[in-house]
């Protein structure tokens, strides 16, 4: 895949799981970070908005550093069963609407598969997918 969005425009993508808000004190989404996170994004044609943090980032991160962030496409992971995808990426649209991402609704659903492991493949291609809609698929 990387191969094929190579030279093309990136995006700044936003991870984030809004079911796992327990993990910050804030109450913000889990945001996905880290070299893992990062290298999946990159080889979709997209970069991390919070490229280079840590691990960590999500219990430090605060109400302004998630506002102020340019997120141009939103990949949401589903927690529970229960969760609705277009439930929540609506609420953190009209949550965050500064973000460029939410005037046009992009989010995409990346579930399980931005975890280490097999499925990473499905996250990169449909990140690369939503990150470039117009390439030659």
């Amino acid at each position: 895949m990387a191969d094929k969005v190579k030279g093309l425009p990136t995006k700044n993508v936003l991870i984030a799981y809004p079911g796992m808000s327990m993990m910050n004190s804030n109450g913000l989404p889990a945001v996905m970070t880290g070299k893992l996170y990062d290298d999946i994004l990159a080889a979709a044609g997209a970069r991390n908005v919070f490229a280079g943090a840590d691990t960590e980032m999500t219990s430090k991160l605060n109400a302004e550093q998630f506002a102020a962030a340019d997120v141009q496409l939103l990949a949401i992971g589903l927690f529970t069963a229960d969760d609705d995808l277009k439930d929540l990426a609506g609420q953190l649209f009209s949550t965050y609407p500064r973000w460029p991402a939410a005037s046009g609704n992009q989010f995409v659903p990346v579930a399980d598969s931005v975890y280490f492991g097999p499925l990473n493949y499905l996250a990169v291609e449909k990140i690369a997918k939503a990150v470039h809609p117009d390439a030659d698929w």
